[in-house]
C-alpha cells in the first residue's frame, strides 16, 4: 500500500506542557485544539486534512505514556480544521515520554499513524514533531477461479404424433436430446401443458390426452443436473384438439331419419354444402309431405339445418358440413350408382305412456327443477335403459338391377347412409334381420311426434321423466332438439319473441317438455339442471329456423 508522506506532510506539531506550564495556567484536563502555526520545518497538513481526493481525516487519537506507569488518552477534532495541531496538558515533569497518533480516514479510504519520544520539563512547553505516515485501502483485488467444464445438453428435435386429435383422445409426445459429456448427472425431461393432461411430465415420451377444444401449446426443458441458469435446453410445440363430432351424431341422425321420411331414400346426391360452408338439401320438396301434410318434412329439415346457425355449438358447421363433405367423397369412391328406397317405416318401443312410465324410475333423480345436482360419480345408463330404448326399422330395395357390389339392399342402404354418422345402428332385437330390413336409432329429442289435449304427450305424463341430452358424451352433451318438444301439440306463433303457443286449450300435459343438461363440475363429479325445454330460432318470424332448446337461456344465432 503506497504511503501518503508527501502529500500530507511528514511531520505533525505537538505542543506538550507539564502541569506548571503557565500556558495552559487553571485549564482542565481535557484536550485543547490548538491554532497556533506550526515550525515551517514541521511541515503541515493538506486543506481539509485530505490526503488525496477521497482521502479526508475527520478525528485524531493519541495516547501518551511515561515514567511511573503515567497515560493520557485523547481524541483531537480536526474535521473543522486546516491543520492537526494541539496543546495538551497536565503532564509531569519527566523523562521517557511516548506519544502515538492513529487516526482513520472516512468512507475506509485508508488509515494514518505516527510516533515520537519526548522529556517534559516543568512550567515549559515541550515542542514535538511526529511523523505521521498514512496507508491508502487498497483499490483493487484478485480472484482465485475454480471453474469446472460442462457441456450443457442440446435438443435435436420434439415430436407430436398425431398433430390433431379429438377431445379424449391421445398424442404421443417426443423429444430427443444429447449431452456431450454426459453429466454431471444423466439427462432429466420437464414436459409442461397448457391444457389436457399428461401420463407422466418427467420421461422422453409421454401420452397427452385432450381434455378441451383448442390449440394446446406443449414445452419441455431437458437438464443434465447442471443448475447454472440458461444450462437446460427447452422446446416448445403445438397440437390442435378438436371438438368430438360424436357429440353431433344425434344431429345427423335425425337428418337421416328425415331424409327417408321426406325422400323415401337415403342418397348422399340430396345434399350439398353451400357457399357459406353449410350443409344444405339439393331439394325444394319432400315427394312424401303429401301423405302427411299436417308433418311437412321439408319444414322440419330447414329447421333441423338451422342447428349450424347455434353460437354455442363451435365445431357444428365441421362436423356437420365438414363431415357430411368428407363422407360423401368416400362415398362416391365406392362406385355405388343408385341408393335402395326406404319405405315401411316400423318404430320399435314408440313413446306410450306405458314405456315413459317403465323408463322413469331408470333415470337419476334432479330435483329440484332448475337447481344443479351435483352427483357423486359419474352417472352410467343402466342395461334396462337401452332396452326400451326407441328405435325403427324400414324395409329397403335396390329398385332397379345393378352391377355395384355393395352387397345386400340393408347393406347397400347402409354404405348410403354413411354420410349420416349414428344413423344407422347394428340389430338390436337379438334376431336376425332379413337383408332387406335396416334398423336406425334417432334420439327422442329429435322425434317429430305431435299430439293434442285430447292425445297428450306421454313424455310429460310422469314428473320424472325428462330427456338425457346432458348425458350425451362426450360433455357438454346435447343442447338441441325437434321444435316440437318445445311446442308438442301445436305450431309456434311466427311474429312474437318468444312466440306463444297457439292452442287456447292446450292442458298441462301438452306443455314444453323437460330435458336435462350439463352444469359443470368435475369429470368425477359433474352436475346436471333439468328443465323445460325452450324455443330457439334465427328469425322468430320464420318457423323453418326454430328448434327446441335445452338451457337456462338461448344463445344469439351465429352470423
Amino acid at each position: 500500500m503506497a504511503k501518503l508522506k508527501t502529500t500530507l506532510g511528514l511531520l505533525t506539531a505537538m505542543t506538550l506542557a507539564s502541569a506548571a506550564a503557565a500556558l495552559v495556567g487553571c485549564q482542565d484536563t481535557e484536550d485543547r485544539v490548538g491554532s497556533a502555526a506550526l515550525n515551517e520545518a514541521v511541515g503541515t497538513v493538506g486543506l481539509d486534512l485530505q490526503a488525496a481526493p477521497g482521502f479526508v481525516l475527520n478525528t485524531v487519537s493519541y495516547t501518551i505514556t511515561g515514567p511511573s506507569g503515567f497515560t493520557k488518552t485523547g481524541t483531537i477534532d480536526v474535521s473543522n480544521s486546516t491543520k492537526l495541531t494541539a496543546l495538551i496538558g497536565s503532564l509531569p515533569a519527566g523523562k521517557g515520554f511516548s506519544i502515538t497518533l492513529s487516526g482513520n480516514a472516512v468512507s475506509g479510504a485508508g488509515s494514518c499513524s505516527g510516533s515520537a519520544s519526548f522529556d517534559i520539563v516543568a512550567r515549559q512547553t515541550t515542542q514535538v514533531a511526529i511523523k505521521f505516515t498514512c496507508h491508502e485501502t487498497a483499490r483493487t483485488g484478485s480472484v482465485l477461479i475454480n471453474g469446472q467444464l460442462n457441456l450443457c445438453p442440446v435438443i435435436d428435435g420434439v415430436s407430436a404424433s398425431p398433430a390433431e386429435v379429438t377431445v379424449g383422445n391421445s398424442i404421443t409426445l417426443g423429444v430427443s436430446a444429447h449431452d456431450g459429456d454426459a453429466g454431471p448427472k444423466p439427462l432429466s425431461f420437464s414436459w409442461k401443458a397448457s391444457s389436457g393432461s399428461l401420463s407422466s411430465d418427467s420421461v422422453a415420451n409421454p401420452i397427452f390426452t385432450c381434455k378441451t377444444p383448442g390449440t394446446v401449446k406443449l414445452s419441455v426443458a431437458v437438464s443434465d443436473g447442471d443448475s447454472a441458469a440458461g444450462c437446460a435446453d427447452t422446446s416448445s410445440l403445438t397440437v390442435e384438439c378438436s371438438e368430438s363430432c360424436a357429440s353431433y351424431d344425434s344431429i345427423t341422425a335425425a337428418l337421416g331419419e328425415l331424409t327417408a321420411d321426406c325422400r323415401g331414400k337415403v342418397d348422399p346426391s340430396d345434399y350439398i354444402v353451400n357457399d357459406a360452408g353449410r350443409l344444405a338439401p339439393a331439394f325444394d320438396s319432400c315427394p312424401l309431405d303429401a301423405n302427411d301434410p299436417a308433418r311437412p318434412r321439408m319444414v322440419r329439415i330447414l329447421q333441423l339445418l338451422s342447428v349450424q346457425r347455434a353460437s354455442d355449438l363451435p365445431s357444428v358447421v365441421q362436423c356437420t358440413a365438414g363431415r357430411f363433405k368428407a363422407l360423401k367423397e368416400k362415398f362416391a369412391a365406392r362406385g355405388i350408382d343408385q341408393c335402395p328406397s326406404w319405405t315401411n317405416k316400423q318404430v320399435l318401443n314408440p313413446a306410450t305412456a306405458e314405456l315413459i312410465k317403465n323408463l322413469s324410475p331408470l333415470l337419476p333423480n334432479l330435483e329440484p327443477e332448475g337447481e344443479p345436482v351435483t352427483f357423486k360419480e359419474p352417472w352410467v345408463a343402466p342395461p334396462e335403459l337401452g332396452a326400451v330404448k326407441i328405435k325403427s326399422t324400414y324395409s329397403v330395395k335396390i329398385d332397379a338391377p345393378s352391377n355395384q357390389r355393395c352387397g345386400t339392399p340393408a347393406q347397400c342402404a347402409a354404405a348410403c347412409a354413411e354420410v349420416f354418422p349414428g344413423f344407422v345402428v347394428p340389430n338390436t332385437t337379438g334376431a336376425a334381420l332379413p337383408d332387406d330390413l335396416i334398423m336406425v336409432d334417432p334420439d327422442s329429442w329429435w322425434s317429430e311426434e305431435l299430439y293434442s289435449a285430447a292425445d297428450p304427450d306421454p313424455n310429460n305424463m310422469n314428473a320424472a321423466f325428462y330427456h338425457q341430452m346432458g348425458f350425451v358424451l362426450p360433455t357438454p352433451g346435447q343442447k338441441y332438439g325437434a321444435l316440437a318438444r318445445w311446442n308438442p301439440c301445436d305450431t309456434p306463433n311466427p311474429g312474437t319473441s318468444p312466440p306463444l303457443l297457439t292452442s287456447a286449450t292446450v292442458t298441462s300435459l301438452c306443455q314444453s317438455e323437460k330435458c336435462n343438461y350439463w352444469a359443470g363440475g368435475s369429470a368425477s363429479n359433474p352436475s346436471y339442471v333439468k328443465v323445460k325445454l325452450q324455443q330457439w330460432c334465427i328469425d322468430y318470424k320464420d318457423p323453418t329456423t326454430c328448434l327446441s332448446y335445452c338451457g337456462t337461456k338461448p344463445p344469439p344465432p351465429a352470423l
